[in-house]
Parts: structure tokens; C-alpha cells; sequence
């Protein structure tokens, strides 16, 4: 009885850098050396490692840095978000958001004292128009819906 048995591996050759001899390593072994940045020998004895990331690791510093700056841009829309909802209470109970003052006819304080400016109820239309964009925000937004409300909370500010 006689077995034949057939592997094809790919092998690959790998120059020393210490002493230049060539030697083969196969094309498995080295992608996990190149994921794991182990040390491996040459024939000779020296130290070799493939310092370099490799492609997964690229997209996952790429994967993380995509989250980090949705955390960052959910963060800056929530203290915004924050500004505004504070501004619009100070509106609601009668504070100027021009002057800082207590009014208890806001409107009309805006319209003879603040029309020189040019904003006269323009503020307060910008908020009532912000407080029904900000009703329709989902809690899990996506980064473009973030942007989004970035862009209307910085046209605001």
C-alpha cells in the first residue's frame, strides 16, 4: 500500500540584513509574522522582524481614528446643543441674549433696542427654528447627520 500526499506552499525568499544570505520561508509563516512583528533567525543566527504595519493594522488605527472623531464631533453638537437649549430657557424667561437683561415684554426690548444690529427677531426666529430642527434629531445619529447639526448650530452661533 503506498500513500501520496501532495502540499503546495508558497514559499518566499527573505534576504538577512545582517549577513545578505538569502533563505525561503513559507507565504503563511510570514503574513503571521508580519501581523505579530515577532522576531524570527536566519539560518545564521541573526535577529529579523518586519517592522512595518501590516494592512489590517492600517485599517484598524484608521477604524479607530474614525471613531475617536465621531466621539469628538458628538460631543461638540451636545454642548452646543447644550448652549442653545441654555439660551433659549434665559429667552424664555424674559432674558436679552444681546444685553443679558431682564425683560418682560422680550420682543418688543428686541425690536426698538436691538434692530440697529440688524438680527431684531432674526435670534429668536433662528431658535424657534432650531427647537423644531432639534425635535426631529434621533438619539443615534450618524457622523453626517452630526455634521449637519454642526453646521446649523455654528450658523447660529
Amino acid at each position: 500500500m503506498s500513500v501520496k500526499i501532495m502540499v503546495d506552499t508558497k514559499w518566499d525568499i527573505v534576504e538577512c540584513s545582517e549577513c545578505g544570505i538569502e533563505f525561503c520561508i513559507s507565504d503563511a509563516w510570514e503574513q503571521h509574522r508580519r501581523d505579530d512583528h515577532k522576531t524570527f533567525y536566519c539560518p545564521n543566527g541573526h535577529s529579523q522582524y518586519f517592522p512595518h504595519q501590516s494592512e489590517k493594522e492600517k485599517l484598524q488605527e484608521e477604524l479607530r481614528k474614525e471613531h475617536i472623531a465621531r466621539i469628538e464631533i458628538e460631543a461638540k453638537l451636545n454642548g452646543a446643543l447644550d448652549t442653545i437649549n441654555k439660551t433659549k430657557k434665559r429667552i424664555n424667561a424674559g432674558v436679552c441674549p444681546d444685553c443679558h437683561r431682564h425683560f418682560t415684554n422680550l420682543e418688543r426690548h428686541r425690536m426698538t433696542k436691538h434692530s440697529s444690529k440688524g438680527d431684531g427677531d432674526e435670534t429668536l426666529l433662528r431658535l424657534r427654528k432650531l427647537e423644531i430642527k432639534q425635535s426631529k434629531i434621533e438619539p443615534n445619529f450618524t457622523p453626517e447627520i452630526a455634521d449637519f447639526h454642526a453646521d446649523i448650530v455654528e450658523s447660529l452661533l
